[in-house]
């Protein structure tokens, strides 16, 4: 994973201030997660047998350019339409 955590302690006042880098797990371009355009974070989430007691799950941090093949072709491997599906797993189990 290429995501850092940084911590840095202010002297005056003892506050502790949080900051994340993260860079691009393909090609390492550093990515802001403040922008919104092409450099912004996407952290790509997959988890298998979340319920069970073995399961597994990988996160991977992509630049935009980066994540649009892989989201083609994770869609074309189990047949999905990012276009049509446009609906949360989770809220269809809800119903």
């Amino acid at each position: 994973m290429a995501r850092q955590v940084t911590y840095e302690t202010v002297m005056a006042r003892p506050v502790r201030l949080r900051s994340v880098a993260y860079a691009c797990d393909k090609c390492g371009k550093s990515i802001s997660p403040e922008e919104m355009d092409d450099l912004a974070a996407n952290e790509l989430v997959i988890r298998l047998n979340e319920e069970q007691c073995v399961s597994t799950m990988f996160r991977r941090d992509y630049c935009t350019e980066c994540l649009e093949p892989i989201w083609e072709a994770i869609c074309g491997l189990i047949g999905a339409d990012p276009d049509t599906e446009g609906f949360d797993r989770q809220e269809e189990d809800d119903a």
